[in-house]
């Protein structure tokens, strides 16, 4: 890598995280921890502009693909739902799975689905 390398302009990904609800009603005790992932999907979202990924997951300045920023993206959701699920006392759980990041209910129902997009 020549020093010119680093004076040229660093290309960054556009992207959404988006979620869906996957059931019509919420339990009442379940309305806290959902609601404060949502709130965690929007500071993602308001925040997007705010970094460029090369910078951020790229100390080596090697191209970093559309799959590894998708997957910090998704870990990084993930952590924030566990924090708000792991102290949960009504049994709500998360995980990851592919591409997408999932919460469900004690009784393994599924509440909610996670997911980001990202275009060039």
């Amino acid at each position: 890598m020549t020093n010119t390398d680093l004076l040229q302009p660093r290309t960054a990904l556009q992207w959404d995280m988006k979620f869906r609800l996957e059931k019509n009603t919420l339990l009442e005790r379940e309305i806290d921890p959902i609601c404060n992932i949502m709130k965690s999907i929007a500071f993602w979202n308001r925040h997007k502009n705010g970094f460029s990924y090369d910078c951020t997951f790229n100390e080596n300045l090697m191209t970093l693909s559309e799959d590894n920023f998708r997957n910090y993206l998704l870990d990084m959701i993930l952590c924030d739902c566990e924090v708000f699920t792991e102290n949960s006392t009504v049994g709500i759980k998360c995980g990851r799975g592919g591409h997408h990041v999932w919460v469900s209910s004690s009784n393994n129902e599924r509440i909610m689905m996670i997911w980001v997009e990202v275009t060039k």
